[in-house]
């Protein structure tokens, strides 16, 4: 289930059915909903929301506030595309492309950098399968046809198909419908009404099944409830209408609540009784671990990218040994410890794990960084390497150390948590420049970041009879996303001289500028589609 805002409204009468075209291949998921201007000229023959039927938004365009309406996207499929409206997404507001072609079905599409929810498969199939229920329940009806489907088991890899039930039918009457329902305690997916009161509730898995807290929920409240499978509602071989059995893959109504077939009943079987026993994960995280010998040359340096993990031997479902383990190493990390209770083995390894970092820092000299608190169960596939927990240090040539942005250290991870408005893991409160004074005979050196370029400018000056000369080292460190790299061939020199009783430049300005510069064209540099001397010259002196 997902846990989009409310920004649909509810769905009264109509028998809107998504249109799409006809693929030789099982279809994706695609958005085929969005919010289009009060009206804008669309196809006549289009299904056309009645008032009050579909959600309405006000919408900022160019400064001004103007009123939108979710149509399916069809709606525009017979214009050019330089003729179709400007459209956006009903769950994060941004512009979005119409794709309206012959081979796919009909959707829009995000810009490349968005981060709403609905711009993944995943999204695009929770909120496409509740509109397609909204639209088919819309207008009332007193029974609904249901076929339960097997719930498989965890540890089947096989992709076989296996059968369903006998379709039902179940009496069940309502007059209205409506998405994003908030009840006391909870909101549903989608919730059917007889005269304003629920009478059952249904939620779209897509990638999160109803846990057994919010059945607990639903049954305190006394609304029976349904799980519905998105997947064989949009992309099972024939495309889901009002007259085909729901396919459902919970129903709080009959026991068991998950229904399996013979094969997988087994399966499921097994792996209750191997989480009841056996050695599991029960937390992670990652640990960044940034290694130096203290020179200067760049094999001196090492980023270990270790992935630690809680682990629990349990009998009879009851936690009685925990250790810490490091992925790439089959001994514990640690020696096993008896323990009462998950919460006692939690509170242990901890302190255990706080001794492991301060033990590194002491006899290795080594800079560990795991802005992040334990999650619990398994961790995905390569999730110590992915952008979600990105090396935040970088090599600081002059001390033989790794450095990070000033303020890192209140700045966590995983990145997907932070809003847009609040400061970046890696940069911080970006474009940010400060002064580092020299020590011994090491000159100045300023440094300036501006997402995702980091810039550091070493300044020499001296004097000559009459004149000011001067020579600016840039070197420019470049984040990809997962850590920090060294643009060796964006580097360069610049030398210039002037008056002696000129002005002499203001270097921390100066290397803001050029980062700044170097942001803009982060790509184009990383790619030696230009160079960083030709942005930087015209902002030096003359």
């Amino acid at each position: 289930m997902g846990d989009e805002e409310e920004l649909l409204k509810p769905l009264a009468r109509s028998s809107v059915i998504f249109p799409m075209t006809k693929s030789r291949n099982t279809p994706e998921p695609r958005l085929a909903w969005a919010y289009v201007r009060e009206g804008a000229d669309r196809n006549p023959l289009s299904p056309t929301p009645q008032e009050g039927l579909l959600a309405a938004r006000t919408i900022e365009v160019d400064g001004t506030f103007e009123r939108h309406r979710l149509y399916p996207v069809s709606a525009w499929a017979d214009r050019p595309p330089r003729q179709r409206p400007p459209s956006y997404c009903p769950i994060c507001l941004e512009p979005v492309t119409l794709k309206l072609g012959a081979k796919l079905r009909h959707h829009y599409a995000h810009a490349s950098t968005s981060t709403c929810r609905a711009a993944t498969p995943e999204g695009a199939l929770h909120l496409d399968a509740k509109l397609r229920l909204a639209g088919a329940f819309a207008g009332g009806g007193s029974y609904l046809t249901l076929r339960r489907i097997c719930n498989r088991a965890p540890q089947d890899r096989s992709g076989t198909r296996c059968g369903s039930e006998p379709a039902q039918t179940v009496e069940v009457e309502w007059d209205a419908v409506e998405v994003e329902y908030a009840l006391p305690s909870l909101r549903a997916d989608l919730i059917l009404l007889r005269q304003g009161t629920p009478v059952l509730a249904i939620e779209v898995f897509a990638t999160h099944e109803v846990d057994d807290a919010k059945a607990e929920k639903y049954r305190s409240l006394g609304v029976p409830w349904l799980e519905v499978s998105g997947r064989h509602l949009l992309q099972s071989d024939t495309e889901w209408h009002r007259e085909l059995p729901v396919p459902v893959l919970a129903d709080s109504g009959r026991q068991p609540v998950r229904w399996r077939c013979q094969r997988h009943q087994g399966l499921w079987d097994a792996h209750l009784h191997h989480q009841a026993n056996g050695v599991h994960t029960l937390c992670w995280r990652t640990v960044h671990i940034y290694r130096t010998d203290g020179g200067i040359d760049a094999s001196r340096f090492r980023i270990d990218v270790v992935l630690l993990r809680m682990m629990e031997r349990r009998e009879g479902g009851d936690p009685v040994e925990a250790w810490l383990q490091r992925d790439e190493r089959e001994d514990p990390l640690t020696r096993p410890l008896a323990v009462a209770s998950r919460a006692d083995a939690r509170e242990r390894l901890h302190r255990q794990f706080v001794r492991w970092v301060s033990w590194n820092r002491r006899t290795r000299g080594a800079t560990i960084d795991s802005p992040m608190q334990w999650v619990d169960g398994v961790p995905p596939v390569t999730s110590e390497r992915t952008p979600l927990h990105p090396q935040r240090y970088r090599v600081h040539r002059r001390s033989g150390c790794f450095v990070a942005p000033p303020g890192l250290p209140r700045l966590a991870w995983p990145l997907p948590l932070f809003e847009r408005r609040s400061p970046h893991p890696i940069f911080g409160d970006a474009p940010i420049s400060w002064g580092e004074p020299s020590t011994g005979d090491q000159p100045n050196l300023y440094q300036a970041i501006a997402p995702p370029c980091w810039v550091v400018l070493t300044p020499h000056e001296w004097l000559a009879p009459g004149r000011y000369h001067a020579r600016a080292d840039f070197t420019i460190w470049w984040h990809d996303g997962v850590r920090w790299r060294e643009l060796t061939h964006a580097g360069f020199s610049h030398g210039w001289e002037m008056p002696i009783d000129h002005p002499t430049p203001h270097w921390e300005a100066i290397v803001r500028q050029v980062a700044e510069a170097a942001a803009t064209n982060a790509d184009r540099i990383a790619r030696r589609k230009v160079e960083l001397a030709d942005l930087v010259v015209p902002i030096l002196p003359a």
